[in-house]
């Protein structure tokens, strides 16, 4: 919870610290676009006020002269307004800057809306994460449900007492505890790669009050240590892990499962066990069941 509501917090910070950052790009633009336009009608009136006194230095030059003075205002009239399409263009090109830097503006806003947008989905994932770890080895999670299951349902139809477990990336070893709960008299080997998750392991197979010749907890990836290719064949193969590795130890794992043993798999999208079932037929096993809880599909195979 407390995770929870610091990623919350960083969030609300990041949004107002973008909102901050886009108020005052915003208002920098405005200013910077109002003192332009200040500075051309300042410089439209100042050319005026030329004008004009201009035109009374010619119509004082034309007295003197004898020069009609309609001749010099149609001049004047032609000077200005030539100078009023100048003004018109330099307006337009004004315009078409104010609508440009608008457009980019926009486009500011709208990668600053899709950052926090992916910034969000990010600490919305780290989230998930956090409450699928927190879930994962205490049998809430739908993976540990549907291997707890699978195994209940196998343990009701086969009634012999002695089974050798392993339960590979065991986690907390929430299923080798299982399996030796249903079936005392049975052996495991918990396997992980992980040394905190084997320690944890360890401690959970002293809470619970289980014999270390029961229950062996070795650090292992794979099948790499002798202790976890030696124990073999299994009568009973957990491992809830995820899809990659699942189709990297396919070969190994249905190799050292003994002769109708079961093999649960777990860790597995729905979308995926199609993939991982085909690469464990590939090596001999094949599906007795499949259980689907959410998105998280349990694949129960025969050896």
């Amino acid at each position: 919870a407390a995770h929870t509501e610091a990623m919350a917090a960083k969030q609300a910070e990041h949004q107002a610290e973008t909102a901050l950052s886009m108020a005052a790009h915003t208002a920098a633009t405005t200013t910077a676009l109002e003192e332009q336009a200040a500075e051309h009608a300042a410089a439209l009136a100042a050319r005026e006020s030329e004008y004009q006194t201009m035109l009374a230095t010619e119509a004082e030059a034309a007295a003197a002269l004898k020069v009609d003075l309609i001749d010099m205002e149609d001049i004047h009239k032609r000077v200005f307004a030539n100078f009023e399409e100048a003004a018109a263009k330099a307006q337009t090109e004004h315009a078409s800057a104010i609508a440009a830097q608008a457009e980019q503006v926009a486009k500011q806003e709208a990668a600053h809306t899709k950052a926090m947008e992916a910034k969000e989905a990010e600490l919305s994932a780290q989230a998930d994460a956090h409450t699928a770890a927190l879930a994962f080895g205490s049998g809430t999670h739908p993976t540990t449900e549907g291997c707890l299951r699978a195994a209940e349902t196998i343990f009701r139809t086969y009634r012999k007492s002695r089974w050798r477990v392993l339960d590979m990336g065991c986690g907390s070893a929430i299923l080798g505890l299982g399996a030796l709960r249903a079936r005392p008299a049975s052996t495991v080997i918990a396997a992980d790669n992980d040394p905190v998750a084997v320690r944890t392991a360890v401690e959970n197979r002293r809470i619970n009050g289980i014999a270390r010749h029961r229950m062996r907890c070795v650090v292992s990836t794979g099948f790499d240590a002798p202790s976890v290719r030696g124990a073999g064949p299994y009568d009973l193969v957990f491992a809830n892990i995820l899809a990659g590795p699942l189709c990297g130890m396919a070969r190994d794992l249905v190799a050292s499962t003994a002769a109708a043993g079961w093999i649960i798999l777990s860790g597995i999208l729905n979308e995926q066990a199609d993939m991982v079932e085909a690469r464990f037929a590939a090596h001999g096993a094949r599906r007795a069941r499949r259980l689907v809880i959410g998105d998280w599909t349990t694949l129960i195979m025969r050896a």
